[in-house]
């Protein structure tokens, strides 16, 4: 609860930067090691005990673990790319990408 949570929906990574060449090392064996695997939500409570816990993304939160660890910077969500329903424009002007769920 206390180290902000990687969205893993977008990503891309400099690979000519070593911390981003040991992140994805990292990440890359958390999925081979079955890290992934999990239900995504917390209805019987088989994600956790914590009431506070609805479920998780395995991926993001080996991410936020990862990057935490090396300690790579936060950056909040909105600023290159934006979550948005369809029809919808991005609300900055910095807003590159804008990310949608699939029906």
């Amino acid at each position: 609860m206390q180290i902000p949570m990687y969205s893993a929906g977008f990503t891309g990574l400099n690979f000519e930067h070593p911390v981003a060449e040991q992140f994805f090392k990292h990440w890359r064996a958390a999925a081979d090691a079955g890290v992934f695997k999990g239900a995504w939500t917390n209805e019987a409570k088989q994600v956790s005990q914590d009431e506070r816990c609805k479920g998780h993304r395995h991926d993001m939160t080996a991410a936020s673990i990862i990057a935490n660890a090396l300690g790579m910077r936060y950056q909040k969500g909105g600023t290159y790319l934006e979550y948005m329903p369809p029809g919808k424009t991005p609300n900055k002007d910095t807003v590159v990408f804008g990310l949608q769920g699939m029906h």
